[in-house]
């Protein structure tokens, strides 16, 4: 097996939508890097996730499961937000102002929200803990910093399966089972992978770095100024949806902050593509942060007018090619991600309801990057009266001011890809690594013994001190 990594000098960007829409580019595998990351994050899930299997029955069964579902969260059942988010407030006003992270709070969002779209009914406390308790483990476990915790995803799955009982016995997923054939463990489990951890997973990290930009642009917060004022006590989803410019922040922040810095294929059926021969069994890697250097103008900078004249209709489908070489959302004949709209709508549709009710406050000191360790730290301001300039608000004053005293480098220490080597080798490295203060140690989702050996060393890092780094790149990679 071969691992061809794209664009390179025979696939450039704009071929990218031709080579992964053949026939033979559609399966994500099983003996590669991909299904190893599948298996290792999705656990104990992992043997009903949709995006990691082949062609085949199981797959039918779950893509029918997952259509359906997203047909069934249509725009204007995004009402939810408005309640969940005024809940969120009203648990927190009486502090008038906390210090965390935009990932955390966001989080916390994302899976009350999509629990009540999926069940009709809103989650309770005791519920919200267990299901952002076990989602914590899964972008710890993502970002290196933890392993994997039996116990919390277990009792997730423990109460997913009761709900999901209640569903099927009051005739609410009539739909869903027989898609699946009344197979009821394979149905929780499918919500488990598709819903609580991937699009929790996946929502959660586009509001968050798009929130994070804005907050610390007034350019950008001044052309949605109008929107937000419109949408401070009721949300009005058709106006959010249909919204252009935020249309352009969205995008950017997808471009620049993908929730994978590449997407990945293992070729079934051997072809040739512009003197590229893809082989059956190769391994092929779609480096997303490589064509944003090759395709535009000042890559690394945060500008939604680049945007002007894209529409949401350009997201490439089975059905529109659209632009290619803009596939956060994958691409393919049946391998396109069937919630790019709705995360895409839930994402402007939180990112409105939040700005336009609390103020945030990031650290001056903030390097915004793809991947931070501890998060976005933030101190978020709850009293109406007292949002606007934080010197204005004493709490939110106090807090900040602790928060940037307090406030580290983001980056770690970069671990290239080591896969396949011997282990005398990767201990070689792994000691010369941890020589160099300025390196990064971070790589994005390689498999579990990767992780296990990044976790060590950020263990060893920290016992040691050498755990801060003087200077990073550009977006942590």
């Amino acid at each position: 097996m071969t691992e061809i990594n794209i664009p390179n000098d025979r696939i450039n960007p704009e071929d990218v939508k031709t080579v992964f829409s053949h026939r033979g580019m559609q399966w994500r595998g099983v003996n590669n890097l991909h299904s190893e990351s599948v298996r290792y994050y999705h656990w104990p899930f992992v043997a009903n996730h949709q995006e990691s299997m082949g062609p085949g029955p199981k797959y039918k069964k779950l893509n029918k499961v997952s259509t359906a579902v997203m047909r069934d969260f249509t725009p204007d059942r995004l009402v939810v937000v408005d309640g969940v988010v005024n809940k969120w407030i009203e648990e927190n006003v009486i502090n008038g102002a906390i210090s965390t992270t935009v990932q955390k709070e966001v989080r916390r969002l994302c899976v009350s929200i999509i629990f009540e779209l999926i069940f009709n009914r809103p989650i309770t406390k005791e519920q919200q803990d267990i299901f952002f308790d076990a989602q914590e483990n899964l972008n710890q476990v993502f970002i290196g910093t933890a392993l994997r915790s039996y116990t919390k995803r277990r009792r997730m799955h423990e109460e997913l399966r009761k709900e999901v009982r209640k569903s099927v016995d009051n005739g609410d997923f009539a739909e869903y089972m027989n898609a699946m054939e009344g197979d009821f463990e394979a149905l929780v489990q499918h919500f488990g992978t598709m819903m609580f951890y991937t699009a929790v997973q996946q929502s959660q990290e586009c509001i968050s770095h798009n929130l994070a930009v804005i907050v610390r642009r007034p350019d950008i917060m001044a052309k949605l100024r109008s929107l937000l004022d419109r949408n401070t006590d009721i949300l009005e989803v058709k106006d959010i949806i249909e919204d252009e410019y935020l249309d352009w922040v969205l995008n950017e922040g997808l471009r620049l902050y993908p929730q994978f810095p590449y997407t990945t294929r293992q070729v079934t059926e051997s072809f040739t593509y512009n003197g590229q021969v893809f082989e059956k069994g190769d391994y092929v890697v779609l480096n997303f942060m490589m064509s944003n250097k090759l395709l535009w103008d000042k890559p690394n900078e945060f500008i939604p007018e680049r945007w002007s004249g894209w529409s949401v209709a350009d997201v490439p489908s089975d059905d529109n090619p659209g632009k290619g070489y803009f596939i956060t959302f994958g691409r393919g004949y049946r391998r396109s991600c069937p919630a790019k709209y709705f995360v895409r709508y839930l994402a402007k549709i939180v990112l409105v309801a939040m700005l336009a009710r609390v103020t945030f406050h990031i650290p001056k000191g903030f390097k915004h990057i793809l991947r931070q360790a501890q998060g976005i730290p933030v101190v978020i301001s709850f009293d109406k009266e007292e949002q606007g300039n934080p010197d204005d608000d004493v709490l939110a004053h106090i807090l900040l001011a602790k928060l940037e005293d307090e406030h580290e480098s983001y980056n770690l220490i970069n671990i290239p890809n080591w896969r396949g080597l011997p282990w005398s080798v990767i201990w070689a490295k792994t000691k010369a690594y941890l020589s160099r203060k300025d390196a990064e140690l971070f790589a994005s989702m390689y498999t579990g013994t990767d992780i296990w050996l990044r976790f060590q060393m950020h263990r060893f890092l920290r016992v040691f001190g050498l755990y801060k780094s003087e200077s990073e790149t550009e977006h942590g990679l």
